[in-house]
């Protein structure tokens, strides 16, 4: 591209010189069309490199809107059922299966629990058996696959995102948290 470029300024420098020396355009004819190509050069060379800049985002621009149209995707939907205020008393897991997106092997598979409010719990297995993914899907941070986690007999699908949050881990009475991390 630059050599292009180059190559047709020195042209245009030398049809210039060949018109001023066989006397068919006076030397400050030349000077001015000397001045204005530069600076046409000078704008086209800042347009080409604006229109490339414009072309590199656009590419950035598709792949952040195909990112977001997957994240619908895979976007949770909750209720508006409320949680009591005060944390629960109870969450119980039933048949609470679990799988990452792209995986063909649920991180958690059909497990059923009940931790009650003051109960010291140890998860315990191996790396990648899915002790924290179960955590996650007792605390709300994720929704399972099958089964349900409820929170004093509420289902967390059912409850909103805002409130499930705000009741991980609160104290009640000064009895102690609900999952400790």
């Amino acid at each position: 591209m630059r050599r292009v470029r180059r190559f047709t300024l020195c042209g245009a420098f030398a049809v210039l010189g060949w018109l001023v020396a066989s006397g068919r355009l006076e030397a400050a004819a030349a000077g001015t069309a000397l001045f204005a190509l530069r600076a046409a050069t000078a704008a086209l060379t800042t347009l080409t490199r604006a229109l490339a800049r414009v072309f590199r985002t656009g590419l950035y621009l598709d792949a952040w809107a195909a990112f977001l149209n997957e994240a619908v995707r895979h976007r949770t939907h909750r209720g508006t059922r409320p949680l009591p205020d005060d944390g629960p008393d109870v969450i119980s897991a039933r048949g609470v299966t679990f799988t990452y997106p792209g995986s063909d092997r649920p991180a958690v598979d059909g497990v059923d629990l009940d931790l009650k409010r003051g109960e010291i719990v140890a998860l315990v297995g191996e790396n990648g058996s899915g002790k924290t993914t179960l955590v996650h899907l007792l605390t709300g941070l994720y929704l399972p696959d099958s089964g349900e986690v409820t929170w004093d007999g509420i289902n967390v699908a059912d409850a909103p995102a805002a409130d499930v949050g705000d009741r991980r881990g609160k104290p009640k009475r000064g009895d102690g948290m609900i999952l400790k991390f």
